[in-house]
């Protein structure tokens, strides 16, 4: 389990905090900071299963099973039905032959087996031939089901991953026996959360572990809230906002909608916690001969306390044709806390070199303010982390950088009013030289942190500049 600041290191000019955070999962993990440096958050993929191998092997085992059981089926019934017998009457055991007359020690004069005087034929209903023939029939339908419905959730599973995850619905309908696949296949990977936070005294201690769904998850500027958006096969895609208090691991669950309404994303919080929460609307008709097409956005603000949902501003945004469908670009949200509300946006294109499309802004109105003269931010990637800066006029964007020497972050300011790109802050590499650990940068950059693995466990590692003692 998570735990307490484990060990403070003090070496000159720097402090290495330690703090344990559970148990190694499948996945290296992400790790991110909270915007104001007091909170970082290690998301990883552990294994969901309580016997991973057994269900790994269960069609294999379920096959074993059925043949295994078959055979003690076939053994039963020719036992039963092979010659009748007579009750009260002693017969052998190896060959059946009436042993009428014989006595214990003495061989069956049929096939010179020893009897033993325990050939006294019973009523059929009570020899333990019957017992085997029921438990037989009962091995051969939980192996041949398992069997079964595991091949078929695999093939399933398979033929979904092919039609890719668009608009879901229409896909699983293509798919054979898509009803047994959203009954059976099991959430193998599940994505787990724990958030370590510093307190007024610098002591650095973990919350408890969190599971989270696939998709965009979101920090609090504080630390103290986590969400992500759930939209899943077990829960009927409808799209469900869920957050947990990351010092307790209290849950909220709010619908907002049905898989109808277009596609909901939690962009971030604002700076006093509200969850900040996007909606694309879905893109129908022909594109008559045009690669670009319009289609509606909208904000919304939900109290994490209270679950109060309101809405802020609309907006419209540009899809793309490809020739075989559309396709729709990433949006980038962030509000303010004034009132009314202040908000941006833009559309990004995913690539190694993300493409802004379009910029929106407005102040608690419902409409859309703002042109989108910006085309291009070189360097951006799988950005996160959108905030508003100067009074609602710029959009601060954090995304990860590709570059030949593997992974980074970037941060993009873009004026919202002419369009350009700003200067911001350059982000200050991290490592640690003890471990070999690539470490997360701060906000400010002044302090890294890092996973460390040692065994089976994991421990987070926060490096920070340490002046006296």
């Amino acid at each position: 389990m998570p735990s307490e600041d484990a060990s403070t290191a003090v070496i000159p000019g720097e402090a290495r905090h330690t703090v344990s955070i559970g148990d190694v999962g499948l996945s290296p993990g992400e790790v991110r900071w909270s915007v104001d440096g007091t909170a970082v958050a290690v998301v990883d993929t552990i294994d969901g299963r309580w016997w991973p191998w057994f269900d790994d092997q269960s069609p294999l085992i379920g096959l074993i099973g059925f043949l295994a059981a078959a055979l003690v089926l076939a053994r039963s019934v020719l036992r039963l039905v092979r010659m009748p017998r007579i009750e009260g009457r002693a017969y052998c055991l190896r060959c059946n032959h009436d042993l009428d007359g014989g006595r214990a020690g003495e061989p069956c004069p049929e096939c010179g087996c020893i009897q033993h005087g325990r050939e006294r034929a019973v009523p059929t209903w009570r020899r333990s031939e019957t017992l085997l023939l029921g438990l037989s029939l009962l091995v051969m339908v939980v192996g041949a089901g398992r069997l079964i419905t595991r091949v078929q959730v695999q093939s399933a599973g398979q033929a979904l991953a092919s039609r890719g995850l668009a608009w879901p619905l229409a896909s699983l309908q293509s798919v054979d026996g898509w009803p047994l696949w959203r009954v059976w296949r099991p959430q193998d990977d599940v994505r787990r959360a724990v958030v370590v936070r510093r307190d007024s005294s610098g002591r650095w201690s973990a919350g408890p572990e969190v599971f989270l769904p696939d998709g965009r998850w979101e920090l609090s500027h504080d630390g103290q809230w986590i969400t992500a958006l759930r939209f899943e096969a077990s829960s009927g895609f409808v799209p469900t906002l869920e957050w947990w208090a990351t010092d307790t691991g209290e849950h909220h669950a709010l619908e907002l909608g049905t898989n109808a309404d277009g596609f909901y994303k939690p962009c971030g919080f604002t700076p006093n916690g509200a969850i900040v929460v996007g909606l694309q609307s879905l893109v129908f008709g022909d594109p008559s001969g045009t690669s670009l097409s319009p289609f509606s956005m909208r904000a919304e603000l939900i109290d994490p306390v209270t679950e109060a949902r309101s809405l802020i501003g609309e907006g419209t945004m540009t899809a793309t044709w490809d020739g075989s469908g559309w396709s729709l670009p990433t949006l980038l949200l962030a509000a303010d806390d004034g009132s009314p509300p202040s908000w941006g946006a833009a559309s990004c294109r995913q690539g190694k070199s993300d493409r802004i499309g379009d910029l929106r802004r407005g102040w608690g109105s419902l409409t859309e303010q703002g042109d989108d003269p910006l085309t291009n931010a070189p360097g951006m990637s799988t950005p996160h982390s959108v905030r508003l800066l100067d009074d609602g006029n710029v959009l601060e964007i954090r995304a990860n950088v590709w570059a030949a020497g593997g992974a980074g972050i970037v941060v993009r300011r873009i004026d919202l009013v002419g369009g350009i790109v700003l200067d911001a802050p350059p982000i200050v590499a991290w490592n640690d030289p003890e471990s070999g650990v690539s470490m997360a940068p701060s906000p400010d950059g002044a302090v890294g942190a890092g996973v460390v693995k040692a065994g089976g466990r994991r421990d987070l590692l926060i490096r920070t500049p340490h002046y006296g003692q």
